[in-house]
């Protein structure tokens, strides 16, 4: 009988494949992007050039009619893109992330 396999992706809260536009300003880099996933807690953005790990970002997502700005820290990155946590979301930032991501999964 084979072992099961161990998961790897050990994230709190799932990601939901999106194309979603996206403003990415830190100290040293401006870039107009598009988040490819996105959850409650982080996003994956496609980027080249890249920040380095640990690099403070204001990060503007844009759902329709409505922009989200949020404050982030480049969590990891690669040659393609860079995976940013959130930091301090207020209670609205909240609502509107999940209710986005909501409308999102009932989507398929």
């Amino acid at each position: 009988m084979l072992p099961e396999p161990v998961p790897t992706d050990k994230r709190k809260h799932p990601r939901i494949d999106v194309n979603v536009p996206a403003t990415y300003r830190s100290a040293s880099l401006t870039l107009d992007t598009f988040a490819v996933n996105l959850s409650q807690t982080g996003v994956y953005l496609r980027a080249r050039p890249a920040d380095p790990v640990g690099t403070e970002v204001q990060l503007s997502l844009s759902f329709g009619r409505t922009t989200l700005k949020l404050s982030a820290v480049v969590a990891w990155s690669c040659p393609g893109g860079m995976g940013l946590r959130f930091r301090e979301l207020s209670r609205d930032q909240r609502l509107a992330l999940a209710n986005f991501l909501i409308a999102r999964f009932c989507r398929g």
